[in-house]
């Protein structure tokens, strides 16, 4: 009950704050990357807050965008970069989907011998660049309540055409 309490806090938190600050994506750009930091729940708040999602990074293509992106945002350190993205194994552990469709990713950029889960803490996925460290943008599972930069998304809009109406 505790830990509801705090994420209700934490989302109620910034709701006020995008509620004082007007927060709209306006970018023309498929991602935003904000300059706050969140854990990785707050991220998928603060994304959904925009209208967007946490991203969900499906192919090479994206992914290098979102190199291309940050490498030119405020928030790039060319010693150390780590952001969040939209994927976890929160719901089963060793079984990673992305947050905002379920799927299980088709696409990944693991580092060599991750995911890992440390500790058996580590269950959100962050896009880590630290070249002293052999991480080139690769990715790692890591410790949900670290409070890391992070990546939204425009997120697709839904098409039910293909459900089935039932009598």
């Amino acid at each position: 009950m505790a830990s509801f309490l705090k994420q209700l806090s934490v989302l109620l938190g910034l709701v006020a704050i995008a509620s004082s600050q007007e927060l709209v994506c306006t970018s023309p750009s498929k991602f935003h990357i904000p300059t706050v930091v969140h854990n990785w729940i707050g991220a998928v708040e603060y994304c959904h807050l925009l209208g967007m999602r946490l991203a969900v990074v499906d192919s090479e293509a994206k992914h290098n965008e979102i190199v291309r992106l940050v490498e030119f945002s405020k928030i790039y350190n060319m010693t150390k970069t780590d952001l969040w993205i939209g994927a976890s194994d929160l719901a089963q552990e060793g079984n990673f989907v992305w947050h905002a469709t379920g799927m299980e990713p088709t696409f990944s950029k693991w580092n060599r011998l991750q995911p890992d889960n440390a500790g058996g803490t580590e269950h959100c996925v962050h896009m880590w660049y630290e070249p002293t460290k052999n991480w080139n943008w690769h990715w790692n599972d890591w410790n949900c309540e670290l409070k890391l930069t992070f990546v939204c998304e425009n997120a697709p809009r839904w098409d039910d055409s293909h459900l089935v109406s039932r009598p």
